[in-house]
């Protein structure tokens, strides 16, 4: 269901302001217990692509792939996560992006699961980050994201010792200001 409103409203070229809200609208209307929640992360991209406003309502943050400088957890700061208070706010976080950058987004299920198949830590944004900083894959991403992806989701599937509980998706944003 919010994934058609949020859908209808990109098509309906709703303000990037007018998202969140709606949403959270949406999901309170929609929702069969109080307790649902949904957490979520938007991503608006410049023209230009040497900018991105991001918020967040509880998500995890994305990671930033730059080319040769490894890989970086960009700080958002997270609003609640949408149906928890009727009031809440999600404040926009402008991101510059470097001339040719890969925005990995990614559900918390990516990283929930353990860290190994012998530990019960779990792999969290660090160890994804040590996955994304492997030299085998900081210079792959943008020539083969496909590739990345699935491998990133295997390779967090092996560690965890099964599919982790929670649903796993990733999705890698690539952009270049060159035009690309």
């Amino acid at each position: 269901c919010l994934r058609v409103a949020w859908r209808t409203q990109t098509l309906g070229n709703v303000g990037i302001d007018g998202v969140l809200p709606t949403l959270q609208r949406v999901l309170v209307h929609e929702r069969l217990h109080d307790e649902v929640f949904a957490t979520v992360l938007t991503v608006c991209v410049h023209a230009d692509r040497a900018s991105a406003t991001l918020r967040s309502a509880g998500h995890q943050p994305p990671v930033l792939l730059r080319a040769g400088n490894g890989p970086c957890i960009q700080g958002v700061s997270p609003g609640l996560p949408l149906g928890i208070f009727d009031d809440a706010s999600w404040p926009a976080h402008e991101l510059a992006l470097p001339e040719r950058w890969g925005l990995l987004l990614s559900t918390d299920g990516l990283t929930e699961g353990r860290a190994g198949p012998e530990r019960s830590d779990r792999l969290a944004m660090d160890g994804l980050l040590s996955l994304l900083a492997d030299p085998v894959i900081d210079g792959s991403w943008a020539e083969d994201p496909n590739a990345l992806i699935a491998s990133l989701i295997e390779e967090v599937v092996r560690r965890n010792g099964e599919a982790p509980l929670d649903d796993v998706a990733a999705l890698l944003l690539i952009g270049d200001r060159r035009g690309g």
